[in-house]
């Protein structure tokens, strides 16, 4: 009787299986939802960089296209050159047209469409070209152009999710302003050189700007990217930016009715236009560093979040089974001990 007794007693030991499970599963459950909101965030970031990415170099080629072009424009308008020095050659402006051209439709193909200032460019063309359009109107248009790619930076600024990134972006918008300013105050000394002299409201423009650029360059620019700030360095230690300090220098103290002479033309040309060059490689490299910092921390975000995500799994499936095991365990031993028992008391009672 004690033996239909102890072999009618119910098994506990799946019960106390399910109830050890439970835990692990929704532990597993929410860990499988938290981790693939974390990987969905990871690969928006990561889709982010890489977006911005394809978008900055368009975006960069238009820049250095419209600076070329707004140089050469501006010096198709020059008052005449002086004994010994030339014109720009029209077809050199109009291959720079052509090449700007073909960096918007680049642009277009990548974003989808150019800002809308653009719009105006052709029939801006034909006022150069007539020459019907004064000097500074042109320099003001480019610059709206300028500022119009610019702003496509700062954007790309903020999309991305890195802060270095974010930064690297800024400084490179900020060098092309600067290299803008850098395009308009030698405008203005052409402009100078080639009808004898600035107006007061040219030499204090020309020395503001002049005073604008140099501030923020032979200090040191925040966040470049290693590359760019190897070019940096190079731009303002070199033999060609202290030329054109020295230039600069010599046509602010040229202010007007002082009777100080003017430097030579060609040499001026010459300096400047190299110079600005230089400054706008180092925008494109600091433009073109600053994506590819993004993407290469996006990459390792999810990386970092796809491997948490497939560790975590594993860790609460072997931590479950851990304590299964110590469930069944610990059923079997009470087992064994209640079936021992009605037969020590069937004993006691013989």
């Amino acid at each position: 009787m004690a033996e239909t007794m102890g072999s009618g007693r119910p098994d506990a030991r799946p019960r106390r299986l399910r109830a050890a499970a439970w835990p692990g599963l929704v532990l597993l459950l929410v860990w499988l939802l938290v981790s693939s909101i974390a990987v969905h965030g990871a690969l928006a970031d990561r889709s982010a960089a890489a977006g911005v990415r394809a978008e900055t170099t368009p975006v960069v080629d238009v820049l250095v296209a419209v600076q070329q072009e707004r140089r050469l424009a501006l010096q198709r308008l020059a008052p005449p050159p002086g004994p010994g020095e030339r014109r720009p050659d029209a077809a050199a402006l109009l291959s720079q047209r052509a090449q700007t051209d073909q960096a918007l439709a680049r642009l277009r193909v990548v974003a989808g469409a150019v800002p809308d200032r653009f719009a105006g460019l052709p029939q801006h063309r034909e006022a150069v070209d007539a020459g019907t359009v004064p000097r500074g109107e042109v320099a003001a248009f480019y610059g709206g152009l300028l500022d119009a790619g610019v702003h496509r930076l700062d954007v790309g600024a903020r999309v991305v999710a890195d802060p270095t990134a974010g930064h690297q972006l800024r400084t490179a918008a900020e060098l092309f302003r600067v290299s803008a300013r850098m395009a308009g105050a030698a405008a203005l000394a052409d402009g100078a050189l080639g009808s004898g002299g600035f107006t007061t409201a040219e030499h204090v423009e020309f020395a503001r700007q002049v005073g604008g650029y140099r501030a923020v360059l032979e200090p040191g620019l925040p966040d470049l990217a290693r590359e760019a700030a190897a070019v940096h360095r190079e731009l303002v230690t070199g033999h060609g930016w202290r030329t054109l300090m020295d230039l600069q220098d010599q046509l602010i103290s040229a202010a007007p009715g002082s009777g100080a002479p003017l430097p030579d033309g060609e040499q001026w040309r010459s300096t400047s236009t190299r110079v600005t060059q230089d400054l706008v490689a180092l925008a494109v490299e600091q433009a073109t560093a600053a994506p590819e910092t993004g993407v290469r921390a996006a990459d390792r975000e999810l990386w970092a979040t796809a491997s948490v995500g497939a560790a975590g799994p594993v860790v609460l499936a072997a931590a479950t089974a851990a304590v299964a095991s110590r469930t069944r365990t610990r059923g079997a031993t009470v087992g064994t001990g209640a079936a021992q028992q009605p037969e020590e008391t069937a004993g006691q009672t013989r």
